[in-house]
């Protein structure tokens, strides 16, 4: 019999031989390698999730479950876009958790700039094809089909991954679901790459007119040019549909509920229970409300952001809300940013706590617990550095990985912005020679092979980029 008979994938190097073929893989465990399980709607790296206080948001919610049970519905493709802070997130989760109890969530992906999975499209198709495995019947054998029969899919362009993985099965069903299904993307605008951003949206207006694709699709973002072009491109001008979130009075409607209800729930907190014990209700006064309500300016993350930094368990609320009634601005951008400076200004070393933001955005380590050997922290220092940032960045601690989340992509861009930060501008040259000369630092005592590996690399990419 010959020796190489009926072989394939086989590459011959001097007198190596290499088969690169793989035998009986399991394709949904192997796609599941590619998953960014922390963009999905209920991923514990989200928890907890923003998501619309109830009774407010209405009209919008209303008006896109409409649209996505309307069967004369012209439109598949849903783009919902507004500004920084106004709450495209938190409707975007409302719906998708709608969806999934009522069986209509096909798949999503929350992107997030400051997370390495999810602030770029790498495993956006792969996320979305293995949410489809679950969510659409049939679609499992199709999909897993395509992987067993060339596993490098996985490793291929967006494009090739798009059309193998996910139009390539969704045409092969016999007969599309009997209710509307839908995809759900958030923060688009959080893909560090703005040709990223494009191409995604090229595609799928592409496959809703060309594929006429089985399922709906809702797309959250602000509505920065590139985008806002490409939804007038030629495509996507003839399936989707545009909301604009604006301020309005149902929105400070909205807010003015959600901050009453939230300094409700700060009177009634146990670890409240001796400071707030003794003052009358209600607090705060009705002018009180309607000024946060102004200031606020109909975005959301303003208000969120108040209720937070007031309701954190280790100060009093009512002097924390002082603070914050007498921060004054004429615009509500600078409301925001004078908010976030209040905040970082009560931190008591300032300076340790920029470095460690400014690490947190720009090392390339998923780790962030990295930033402690690079900044040579003792034990704690990490925490007690972003302690007085509780209403900004949060930590989550996952399979022996620690997270430092920035719960507002705001905040990132304040922070990189000279012009609004001022004092606190992280500058990304500054941060990159202080992770350059920790690095070496730690090379000059790394006794681990694994570590002076993952240091070294570490070295010569922030080097590069002084």
């Amino acid at each position: 019999m010959p020796l190489f008979n009926d072989s394939h994938d086989l590459v011959i190097n001097g007198g190596t031989f290499n088969d690169q073929s793989i035998t009986g893989i399991n394709g949904l465990h192997y796609l599941h390698q590619f998953v960014a399980v922390g963009a999905m709607h209920d991923s514990q790296e989200r928890f907890p999730p923003p998501r619309c206080y109830p009774e407010t948001r209405k009209s919008i919610t209303s008006h896109i479950l409409t649209w996505i049970d309307d069967p004369k519905r012209e439109d598949d493709i849903y783009w919902l876009n507004g500004s920084a802070g106004a709450g495209k997130s938190a409707i975007v989760q409302t719906i998708a958790e709608h969806c999934h109890a009522s069986g209509q969530l096909a798949a999503s992906f929350f992107f997030s700039r400051s997370s390495a999975e999810r602030n770029n499209a790498k495993f956006l198709v792969s996320t979305i094809a293995y949410q489809l495995t679950k969510s659409v019947p049939g679609l499992s054998a199709y999909i897993q089909e395509v992987i067993q029969s060339d596993p490098s899919i996985l490793h291929k362009s967006i494009e090739v991954q798009f059309e193998q993985l996910l139009l390539g099965p969704l045409e092969c069903l016999s007969s599309p679901s009997d209710k509307s299904m839908i995809i759900v993307i958030d923060g688009l605008d959080e893909c560090l790459d703005e040709s990223m951003q494009c191409l995604i949206l090229r595609l799928l207006g592409r496959a809703s007119v060309s594929y006429q694709l089985p399922l709906l699709v809702l797309i959250a973002s602000r509505p920065e040019i590139w985008i806002s072009d490409e939804f007038e491109g030629h495509d996507m001008i003839l399936c989707s549909c545009a909301l604009t979130l604006h301020s309005d009075s149902e929105v400070e409607d909205d807010i003015r509920q959600f901050l009453t209800a939230g300094f409700n729930d700060i009177l009634d907190d146990p670890a409240h229970k001796y400071t707030m014990g003794p003052i009358a209700r209600p607090w705060p006064t009705e002018e009180n409300i309607i000024a946060l309500t102004w200031k606020a300016s109909g975005q959301f993350i303003h208000a969120s952001t108040v209720l937070k930094y007031v309701g954190d368990p280790y100060f009093r609320p009512t002097d924390r809300l002082q603070d914050i009634l007498l921060v004054t601005s004429s615009t509500a951008f600078s409301d925001l940013d004078q908010l976030y400076m209040h905040v970082i200004s009560t931190c008591r070393d300032k300076d340790l706590t920029l470095k460690v933001l400014g690490c947190a955005i720009y090392i390339d380590m998923v780790d962030k617990s990295a930033i402690k050997h690079i900044l040579a922290l003792q034990p704690g220092d990490l925490h007690l550095a972003l302690r007085s940032l509780h209403s900004l960045v949060t930590f989550l601690d996952l399979t022996d990985t620690t997270y430092i989340h920035f719960q507002h992509a705001s905040f990132l861009e304040f922070l990189q912005d000279r012009a609004r930060s001022q004092e606190y501008f992280i500058d990304q040259y500054v941060i990159h020679d202080v992770i350059t000369q920790g690095c070496v630092k730690i090379l000059n005592v790394s006794t681990e092979e694994y570590e002076s590996d993952q240091f070294c690399k570490c070295y010569y990419r922030h080097r590069d980029l002084l």
